[in-house]
């Protein structure tokens, strides 16, 4: 903005409409030479100017430049005031943003405390809600989007193919029909029998004793088996998808 100002300046003060102006100012008091360059860097310094609080020795010589001058003036407010606006909405959300999860972590304390619940467990509740705050860094699923929620099916459909195959065809069993030519039941798995879901550190996939419903792949992160509890835990941060 302040380049295409800069040079709309400059086109003013040397079009001569007017018998005096600041390029004629400018040349006839510069202690240096008056070269192209000289000229755009002082109409760029008056551009920063209008946007700013500072202020320079050149000012309009005519009613022209000073009509000019008003305008960009007025465009400057429109500007700033428009950054200023982004600017404090952003910092408004992102303000109720941390007051909710600051709200949520005090009445977990509080709730701890309340109940006298022993040191470990606590430690591993708050570590869960501190997790639960960073949710919204992991990879956005399709249940976040609530215009998918009306989708046509057809486009449904090769969405979740495109999605769910690359983890279905990791299964040997999947692997080889897909490769036998007729993908279309496997399509038909995609649609109907796959989801996603995150998942946080030590969340558990499944426990000892507890009955398989589904298959799970997962897709980001890492899992570990822990022999001694029998149980499946993620190491990290992970997403999976589960029929």
């Amino acid at each position: 903005i302040n380049h295409c100002v800069a040079c709309a300046w400059y086109f003013v003060g040397a079009s001569r409409i007017a018998e005096w102006s600041w390029v004629e100012q400018f040349d006839s008091v510069a202690r240096v030479e008056s070269n192209a360059l000289a000229f755009y860097l002082t109409a760029v310094h008056w551009s920063l100017t209008q946007f700013t609080p500072a202020s320079m020795e050149v000012i309009p010589r005519n009613s022209i430049e000073r009509a000019f001058n008003i305008g960009v003036i007025i465009l400057a407010l429109l500007c700033i005031s428009s950054v200023l606006s982004s600017i404090t909405a952003h910092m408004t959300l992102l303000r109720r943003l941390n007051e909710e999860q600051n709200r949520q972590h005090e009445l977990a304390r509080k709730y701890i405390t309340d109940n006298r619940l022993p040191l470990e467990l606590g430690n591993r509740l708050m570590s869960f809600v501190r997790q639960h705050r960073r949710r919204r860094k992991m990879r956005v699923h399709e249940v976040d989007i609530s215009a998918f929620k009306d989708m046509p099916e057809s486009l449904r459909v090769d969405l979740h193919v495109q999605v769910y195959m690359p983890s279905l065809l990791q299964h040997p069993l999947f692997a080889r029909y897909h490769r036998l030519g007729d993908s279309s039941e496997l399509g038909l798995i995609c649609h109907t029998a796959m989801s996603e879901k995150a998942l946080f550190l030590e969340h558990e996939l499944f426990a000892m004793g507890q009955r398989a419903t589904e298959m799970v792949f997962v897709t980001d992160g890492h899992g570990e088996y822990r022999s001694e509890t029998m149980d499946g835990r993620l190491t990290e941060r992970a997403g999976v998808h589960h029929m």
